[in-house]
């Protein structure tokens, strides 16, 4: 797609004349329910406002993530398998929720965020570390919490929204809702697809050259039904079914692309991957009592293919994977006001895990299943108006594992002198049990794996007053993990995983918010930073990993720049990621260490222009969106490019 052109077609579209009244977009009304009793002030935490979904509802949920959050996102090309991490550990240690219920995969202990649209999503939180101790998630290195919510509005309503962008990129939505007081309906529909045949630096090569990438298309569709209900009181009855489905060409490295013609011939590798979710949702709250009771069951289906021919189209090489898991969770969560300030949080989890991995070239298969439980509880209270504190233990086990005690406490204190000001330090233990995969891979698996289990702590300092345009938050953490488990490759041509003895991650965040009005002008700028250490500190001379040298992929600094823009219907946000470099291989086998050349820093800058219309009962919403506005080259995994310079539009209706 031809950039200035759209931007030129956008920019007679949103600043022309138009019949439509110059207005805000109407919303419905929203129900804000305060517990007057004492609350903490969460450490580090953001949940991504309504404004900012909005603006992203075309995109999946990986997307928004990137450019809102400190978050890191690992994504090898536009539309594939897309993972997130927290200060440098891996996407297996941070725990994704949804409405509830447990969305990372029994089999890799990870959660594809491809899978999911931001259209399909009404509230996010991001916790990381131990700012998600108060709910209890057990995550090492932080927690993602989804959450679906209903406003209960009388008669029909529904919404319609269309992209358009570069390299073939289509999006379409469809969300119908009815229902009365007491009962709500909604229906949500989605497809989005891409080419994604973006012309590229090929650095891989000698000469160096520019290439097109091929074979890296996707489909992805969404269905998702939510039935809403209040029996009356302070209760409700939710149940939801979702599905989504992502057909996914995977690109060959920058290495073969030199030659595209053999590429289409002889070489294709591409992952299906399936995902259907249903839940039972019964929050309710009696006088000093509060509950959430979720019961769930979640089915996975992935068939990994790949296949190789000669230029005599004789067969050279072909893998075929089909992995599916089937699970149902059940978790309840309860919360008792003793005394004005005292609670008593309690929370039971478990879950019944059945896995299939089959080899489909070989005819090898292993069916196994886990059951695994997990029970916290914890005391939070107030000391005084400015001490408060909370005590909370959780014990975990699966059919080969038991901990019994993973304590956390943490303390928080706002000086009565410094008003908006407030620090807490939070000290816990960690545990996490090895997925299936790493007990039982075709080949590779290890059955003798041992839990990651260490400490972590961090102190936190936070400003934050309504009368005051600046927001400050600054955080120190330290998190200790023996036994890590690490993927290696072997004499045998496979990779297998390994505890190591000790890896530990130390790092400082920190974030300045300044918010600013002026009539009917609003404007705000962010800027966060992250400097994350993660090393191997073991005492074996002898291990994989480099001792005192950065992880792979982690790098030791990132942030974010923000400037939002609001002037009566018009809406301009300008991001830029900022990612250091990052070492893509290290090796000490031997005695004889060996550390790849790192992967650039990369910088890319977004810009959003909108504009919002409403007439009578109709309100609409029409922008256009330039990432990479610079158009610099750079790779987020190594061999694999991501696009320079690329546009969409999007238009959205609501009835």
């Amino acid at each position: 797609m031809r950039i200035p052109a759209l931007i030129a077609a956008l920019c007679i579209a949103i600043l022309g004349n138009s019949q439509l009244s110059l207005d805000t977009i109407r919303i419905s009304q929203v129900e804000i329910l305060v517990n007057e009793s004492f609350q903490f002030q969460r450490p580090a935490g953001l949940q991504i406002d309504s404004i900012r979904l909005a603006s992203y509802s075309h995109s999946e949920l990986g997307e928004l993530l990137e450019t809102s959050s400190n978050v890191q996102v690992k994504v090898n090309n536009p539309g594939g398998i897309t993972t997130v991490s927290f200060r440098g550990l891996s996407a297996s240690h941070t725990f994704v929720s949804w409405n509830g219920m447990k969305l990372n995969s029994p089999l890799s202990g990870q959660f594809d965020f491809s899978l999911i649209p931001v259209d399909f999503i009404d509230q996010i939180l991001i916790r990381p570390g131990n700012s998600a101790l108060e709910e209890q998630t057990g995550s090492v290195s932080g927690s993602i919490l989804l959450k679906n919510q209903a406003k209960y509005r009388k008669g029909v309503h529904f919404s319609i929204s269309q992209e358009l962008g570069s390299f073939g990129k289509t999006g379409s939505f469809l969300n119908v809702q009815l229902g009365s007081a007491s009962f709500q309906s909604i229906t949500r529909l989605g497809y989005r697809s891409a080419d994604n045949d973006f012309e590229f630096e090929n650095t891989a090569v000698l000469p160096h050259q520019t290439n097109r990438l091929i074979q890296s298309g996707f489909q992805a569709r969404y269905l998702s039904q939510e039935f809403y209900y209040r029996p009356g009181g302070k209760q409700q009855i939710s149940v939801i079914s979702w599905y989504s489905g992502n057909n996914r060409e995977l690109p060959p490295h920058m290495t073969r692309l030199d030659d595209p013609q053999f590429i289409l011939d002889h070489y294709s590798e591409d992952l299906q991957d399936e995902l259907i979710a249903q839940l039972i949702k019964w929050d309710g709250e009696h006088r000093k009592i509060s509950w959430s009771i979720t019961s769930g069951y979640l089915f996975r289906n992935n068939l990994y293919q790949l296949e190789t021919t000669s230029p005599d189209n004789e067969l050279i090489h072909a893998i075929q994977y089909q992995n599916q898991s089937s699970g149902f969770q059940l978790a309840a969560e309860f919360e008792y006001e003793l005394l004005p300030s005292l609670k008593y949080k309690s929370t039971l989890q478990s879950e019944r895990q059945f896995t299939s991995i089959r080899n489909l070239i070989s005819q090898q298969a292993i069916e196994p299943d886990m059951t695994r439980f997990s029970w916290t509880h914890a005391l939070l209270f107030a000391l005084n108006e400015q001490v408060k504190c909370f005590v909370i233990n959780r014990s975990e086990m699966n059919s080969i594992h038991l901990a019994g005690l993973i304590p956390g406490v943490g303390i928080e204190y706002q000086p009565q002198k410094w008003k908006g000001f407030s620090t807490n330090i939070t000290l816990s233990g960690t545990y996490r049990l090895p997925e299936l995969n790493d007990l039982y891979f075709l080949p590779g698996g290890n059955p003798d794996l041992l839990p990651e289990s260490g400490a972590t702590g961090e102190l936190n300092f936070n400003y934050k007053l309504p009368s005051n345009p600046l927001q400050l938050n600054f955080a120190v953490y330290y998190a200790g993990i023996r036994n890590w488990i690490l993927w290696k490759d072997t004499e045998y041509g496979y990779w297998t995983p390994e505890n190591l003895e000790y890896v530990h991650s130390k790092g400082i965040e920190a974030g300045m918010v300044y918010k600013r009005a002026f009539h009917n002008l609003k404007w705000s700028a962010a800027i966060d930073y992250n400097l994350s250490l993660v090393e191997y500190a073991g005492s074996d001379p002898t291990e994989i990993l480099l001792q005192g040298e950065q992880l792979i992929y982690v790098p030791k600094h990132s942030g974010h720049l923000q400037f939002n823009l609001d002037y009566k219907n018009y809406q301009l946000l300008i991001a830029q990621q900022i990612v250091g470099k990052r070492t893509v291989m290290q090796t000490n086998l031997g005695g004889n260490s060996y550390q790849a050349p790192s992967l650039p820093a990369y910088y890319p800058v977004m810009l959003q222009f909108s504009r919002s219309f409403s007439y009578k009962k109709t309100d609409a919403n029409i922008g256009f969106r330039i990432n990479n506005l610079f158009n610099q080259q750079y790779q987020v995994f190594y061999l694999r490019p991501m696009p320079g310079i690329h546009a969409s539009l999007h238009l959205k209706f609501l009835f």
